[in-house]
């Protein structure tokens, strides 16, 4: 046979490299995945706030869960919803809305 002269030949199977598993990892020469950007992080409470979260909580202990004991955590859960959205914020007083309670006082707000 001539040196110039090729024949055909069959493809061989498995020979060679394996192909390379598809990945999502970054091949040499591509640019890496940018870090996803994490959110703001909140502000820290001003001692305001934890002022109001305190004198609600006072109230809360002593005009409602520390005058009876409760047999399930599902019967605290019910009393402390009734306390707020029964009487904290429809019926109780409240010194910073003039002696309105909160709903009361939402509705003067023009």
């Amino acid at each position: 046979m001539d040196e110039n002269t090729t024949t055909p030949t069959a493809p061989q199977t498995g020979t060679g490299p394996a192909p390379a598993p598809e990945s999502n990892a970054p091949t040499q020469g591509s640019r890496a995945a940018e870090p996803k950007a994490e959110p703001p992080k909140p502000a820290p409470p001003s001692p305001a706030a934890d002022a109001v979260m305190e004198c609600f909580f006072r109230y809360l202990k002593h005009e409602e869960t520390n005058r009876r004991s409760y047999v399930s955590l599902h019967e605290l859960q019910d009393t402390v919803f009734r306390y707020i959205h029964g009487f904290y914020n429809t019926l109780r007083p409240h010194s910073h809305n003039n002696g309105l309670p909160p709903i009361a006082a939402e509705e003067i707000v023009p």
